[in-house]
Formats: structure tokens, sequence, C-alpha cells
């Protein structure tokens, strides 16, 4: 598109999807904007399609979106995938590049937690971790999870916290510092 890639940006789209462009895009490796939408926008859903829309139309460039968001505007072949943002290409599309392979580095990646209350007995934690670890590393769960592009990785609590949660914080603090200076 004349004047740089145009981004559907919408309200609920992640830091993990976002920030790292927005860094490339002001170091000049990207050339990015994003376009208003003049539609009052009352629900996730309204936006989440008018963005599609707005791609498939060809109005806009991309949209950074999981998957699951996407799969049947990408089954009706309305919009086309063009790469993975996770480190490593995915299995169920092996054929399709990641990001990295184009800007080196470069990972978004989304993530859920489950959280308890603050003084929640450690005992119950554990029960609740346990039987949520059984469902995650569940060979048929990860069947149905892989039809939508997505993948379980189970963590005991103290993995998350010590390890992954401070690893995204690691990651992340130093480029919303960049963009905060900007």
């Amino acid at each position: 598109m004349p004047g740089g890639f145009h981004l559907a940006n919408l309200v609920c789209m992640s830091l993990n999807a976002k920030y790292p462009l927005r860094v490339r895009s002001r170091h000049g490796a990207i050339k990015l904007r994003r376009p208003l939408y003049p539609r009052k926008q009352t629900l996730v859903g309204d936006a989440h399609n008018t963005a599609l829309g707005d791609v498939g139309s060809g109005r806009v460039s991309m949209i950074i979106e999981g998957y699951s968001g996407m799969v049947g505007a990408v089954k009706a072949k309305q919009v086309k995938l063009i790469a993975v943002a996770t480190t490593q290409r995915l299995p169920q599309f092996s054929d399709l590049p990641t990001v990295a392979e184009t800007l080196p580095g470069f990972s978004a990646t989304g993530w859920q937690v489950l959280l308890a209350p603050l003084g929640t007995p450690q005992p119950i934690i554990n029960t609740v971790s346990g039987d949520l670890t059984k469902i995650v590393t569940d060979a048929d769960f990860k069947k149905r999870l892989a039809t939508v592009g997505s993948y379980s990785r189970a963590m005991t609590p103290e993995e998350v916290i010590t390890t992954f949660v401070k690893k995204e914080q690691e990651t992340w603090l130093p480029v919303l510092q960049r963009i905060a200076a900007k």
C-alpha cells in the first residue's frame, strides 16, 4: 500500500502483537500506519468483523490476530495467512513462515494463566494446577487446540511466576520504555 503497511488495530489486540511492530516501525524497519475506523464499534466482535472485512477488501494491509479469531475468514479464502508470530513454524502450518524469518528476533505469542485470590491455600492451588495440567497435556485436547492454531504448555505455579512471567517482563519492559521515550 502507498505510504507503508496499514495495520488493522483492534482494541482487544494484545501488547505481544502490536508493540514489536511499533518498535520496528519507529526504527525504520517497517513503515506502519494504523487506519482510523470511523464506524462506532460497540462490541469487540463488531470491531473484529470490520477489521477482517477491511483486510479482505484491501482497505487495510494486514491484521495481527490469533488464528482462532480468523479461522472462518481463512477457510472462506477471504484473507490469506502470511506468517506466524511464534519463534518456530507451527506443525499444522509447516509451509507458513515465521515473522522472525524476515525480522530476526521477532516473537509475539499470546498466553493465559489461571489466577487465584491472594491467600488461597496451597493445597487448593496444587490440586487445581494438577487438574489443569492433566487437561492441557491430554492428547485429544492438544489435537483440538492444534485445529485452531494453538498449543498448550503446562507449567507449575512456581514456573509461571519465577520463569515465564519474569522472562516476559524482561522482554517487554525495554520495549515499553523505548516506546514511552519517543
